[in-house]
């Protein structure tokens, strides 16, 4: 019984279905589940007493995800010599409603890697600076200073403490806690250069801040290597190459679902509809803190020679060369997006449709291929029940985020061929834009509105809006002599299932 307890539990079972597998009550569940855990961190705990060594590989070290340098300003060195306020987190994880809980063999930090990169780690001077509880101790400001008076270069750790944020509850807010800023704007004061590097589980607001800094590094929440890594970024050891994978606004209320959420009465209305995130900021044109797809890092790249093929119907290939153009080996994340210039329905201005990140060294180049397909130029059509390819042109963007486009492209699809019934609720636009329905419509009209007093066009570039948009039922209210029967007879012609009528 002990032996499934245990099994089923690593397999990652919730309590209840051990429980009812193996046919015990939840107290034995919880207790057997419980000296496993025990078990298991006394092994954990004496493996880290057996010699093994604490510092971690260079290639674990380079499996922990560290998103790219955000500059306010152009520029961006690995750095040297620094005083590092520091906010140092020792983070363990665990599963909600979940007696075992993962503990790390090890953690590192920023700070002790920090000096086991320098020579003279005496030259390193730290100080705390803050707490996590967010009560403002001017001691530990006055302190940070004073360590940061002369210094060439300040490293600051910010970010949010768990108080901040926790899968359990949403944020209210994105700021960085008062008594962190308090620190940044007083450090400022002393002259040295900044950067600021920040730990966070979700974006947070970043101007006015910024522009007291020299770069920032997003290290979001890192693992239990996460201080050799970032140390290995600062010093420029390892080219930071990720991408921001949603857009960082300038404040919450550019949010799309600000005015929705969090609802109301348990209930929450997801008014953005299509266009979340960046959707919604490249179609209304927001100014943003930094957009979605960006990244910088100690390299740069330039795209060129894009050549466009068509594949088959409605899809296509788009190759292009993306070169190292400077001194570093580095990471590129190619992006293409595709805008459609006119559409039936309201989409966003574009979207992300592919993507390929391409390593290469310094003065390197390599020949990308992105494929698209029918469902790469397609909306959800509910008038037809699927999804549908308009026929007509669509512009092909690439580049290094949605608002940073280096080449663009046209290409035509020929459309979905997909059959449209007809209706007497489809529009008079609809109608006269159908093949069949069209002529019809054009020529059972034109009769009776021969001895009109009032001169009336069917012609679909002069009808108006409203006319346009007005469903074929509604046609006998609004003109003397359409009865309700002549729709009929339109629609069952349109059917093909009667002559068409007289």
């Amino acid at each position: 019984m002990r032996a499934q307890i245990v099994l089923l539990a690593a397999r990652g079972w919730a309590n209840a279905r051990i429980a009812r597998q193996v046919g015990v009550d939840l107290d034995s569940v919880w207790m057997w589940r419980g000296r496993f855990a025990e078990q298991r961190l006394a092994g954990l705990a004496d493996r880290g007493r057996s010699g093994r060594p604490s510092a971690f590989t260079p290639l674990q070290r380079a499996q922990v995800t560290a998103p790219a340098w955000q500059l306010p300003a152009e520029g961006g060195v690995p750095l040297a010599r620094w005083s590092a306020p520091e906010l140092a987190r020792e983070a363990t994880h665990s599963r909600a409603a979940e007696v075992l809980m993962l503990v790390p063999s090890r953690v590192d930090n920023a700070l002790e890697a920090i000096r086991a990169a320098v020579s003279d780690p005496a030259r390193i001077r730290f100080a705390p600076g803050f707490t996590l509880d967010g009560v403002p101790d001017e001691q530990l400001v006055e302190q940070a200073v004073e360590a940061a008076r002369g210094a060439t270069q300040v490293l600051l750790f910010l970010g949010l403490p768990e108080s901040a944020e926790s899968e359990g509850f949403d944020r209210t807010d994105i700021f960085l806690p008062a008594d962190q800023l308090a620190l940044l704007n007083a450090v400022a004061e002393v002259g040295a250069s900044i950067v600021v590097v920040l730990s966070n589980g979700a974006t947070v607001q970043m101007n006015p801040w910024q522009d007291k800094t020299a770069a920032v590094l997003e290290g979001w929440l890192l693992g239990q290597a996460g201080g050799s890594a970032l140390a290995d970024l600062l010093f420029g050891i390892a080219n930071p190459s990720g991408r921001l994978t949603e857009t960082v606004p300038l404040r919450l209320e550019d949010s799309p679902s600000h005015l929705h959420f969090p609802g109301g009465d348990g209930h929450v209305h997801h008014g953005e509809g299509l266009f979340v995130g960046y959707r919604s900021y490249d179609t209304l044109g927001r100014a943003v803190a930094y957009p979605f797809g960006h990244g910088l890092s100690f390299t740069a790249f330039s795209y060129s020679d894009l050549d466009v093929t068509e594949t088959g119907p409605n899809r296509f290939a788009a190759s292009f060369t993306v070169t190292n153009t400077g001194s570093r080996a580095g990471a590129e994340v190619a992006q293409l997006y595709v805008h459609q210039p006119v559409s039936r329905l309201r989409r966003p201005v574009q979207e992300l449709k592919a993507f390929e990140k391409v390593f290469l060294e310094p003065g390197g180049s390599a020949r990308v291929t992105l494929g698209l397909h029918e469902r790469s130029f397609s909306y959800w059509s509910p008038r037809d029940g699927g999804w549908t390819v308009d026929p007509g042109e669509f512009e092909l963007r690439i580049g290094a985020s949605s608002r940073d486009v280096r080449l663009r492209a046209r290409v035509r699809c020929d459309g979905t061929a997909r059959p449209r019934r007809l209706t007497a609720e489809s529009t008079i636009g609809e109608w006269l834009a159908d093949p069949v329905g069209g002529p019809l419509l054009t020529a059972a009209m034109a009769a009776d509105l021969d001895d009109s007093p009032v001169p009336v066009s069917l012609d679909a570039s002069e009808i108006s809006a409203m006319a346009a948009s007005l469903p074929l039922a509604r046609v006998p209210s609004f003109l003397a002599g359409v009865t309700h029967e002549h729709i009929s007879a339109l629609v069952a012609a349109a059917d093909g299932t009667l002559p068409q009528p007289r």
